[in-house]
């Protein structure tokens, strides 16, 4: 009870009461971060040996504190499978994954049904609140999941998906050989706002072989082919106990970093990744934010729009100026 009272006692004009405002870069939140509070009490000193602390010293977090986060956009450039891999996003945006559909084959094994519970136990433990809400269904029940983000799950020939979106999908299959898909080349520059300065993720240039002998694990994630800004991620392994290496990985906090990209094939003791599909957003990102970002990357964009803004005032000014001119011209005649 003295303790209470003596945190009851603490006034406003307490100097260690203090609003402070913390800036944190995109790179340093991987999404399972913890924030811990430290307490430092100075000593009072009376002497040799009288160093001793009081035993009146209290420390504690006022319990109606907040954490305020609305002033983060809600925006990320998809795919990226380290989202996935980190926190289930963007199958965790509702913590009950009332927008999320699992489809499985039509008749899963029991590799197949366990990384289907991993899965859920993982987005449970990143949410921390039940998977109530998603809804579980074949590929013949897909069409219902296209206001959803989608887990697809399979292995050897069980899921029809495969074929059925087979233009989507990161790898493609010619003469029997499967291949990690051309990059999409586009004119537009690279922003920072898709996050190339924070994650690198090589892209190749379609020379990158994968022989189909049968042992093919992977995890991909590319736009949904239902609706836009929708997202699929879908497991496969050419062999369904292969399945256990991606609930390895995904449950490794040491080596869950190392999943990025829209591709990661897994070996048995690695794994590669890339980055080969389209970028597509999911949220709003402010204009200002964007502008600020792109002349921070291209300031010679800035230096261009320097150029033309000075241009055109200098134009307005003389035609300003002429018009001057002209009249005091006119009021001397």
């Amino acid at each position: 009870p003295d303790e209470v009272n003596q945190l009851n006692q603490v006034g406003s004009d307490n100097v260690s009461r203090r609003n402070d405002l913390l800036f944190i870069p995109p790179y340093a939140v991987g999404g399972r971060d913890q924030l811990q509070m430290g307490y430092y009490f100075d000593l009072l000193k009376h002497g040799e040996c009288q160093n001793m602390p009081p035993d009146n010293l209290v420390g504690a977090i006022d319990p109606e504190s907040t954490l305020d986060f609305s002033g983060f956009p809600h925006y990320a450039a998809m795919p990226d499978l380290a989202y996935f891999a980190n926190v289930g996003f963007p199958f965790t945006r509702l913590a009950d994954l009332a927008e999320t559909g699992v489809v499985l084959p039509d008749r899963p094994n029991t590799h197949e049904l366990g990384v289907y519970l991993a899965l859920m136990g993982r987005m449970g433990e990143s949410t921390g609140y039940p998977v109530l809400r998603h809804a579980l269904g074949t590929a013949a029940d897909v069409d219902k999941m296209a206001d959803r983000d989608v887990m697809v799950i399979g292995s050897a020939n069980s899921q029809a998906l495969l074929s059925k979106w087979a233009d989507k999908l990161p790898l493609v299959q010619i003469n029997g050989e499967r291949r990690v898909r051309e990059p999409d080349v586009t004119w537009k520059p690279t922003y920072r706002w898709e996050q190339q300065d924070n994650q690198f993720t090589p892209t190749p240039k379609g020379d990158l072989n994968l022989n189909s002998g049968g042992d093919l694990t992977t995890l991909m994630a590319f736009e949904s082919p239902m609706k836009p800004a929708r997202s699929v991620v879908l497991v496969h392994a050419d062999r369904p106990g292969d399945l256990q290496r991606v609930t390895d990985v995904l449950t490794n906090m040491e080596r869950i970093s190392q999943i990025k990209g829209d591709l990661v094939v897994f070996n048995e003791k690695d794994l590669n990744h890339t980055k080969v599909s389209a970028t597509y957003y999911v949220g709003a990102l402010p204009f200002m934010s964007k502008l600020r970002w792109l002349f921070a990357d291209h300031p010679m964009w800035a230096g261009l729009v320097v150029v033309l803004a000075s241009l055109l005032l200098a134009v307005a000014l003389s035609q300003t100026l002429r018009k001057v001119f002209h009249r005091r011209g006119t009021l001397k005649l």
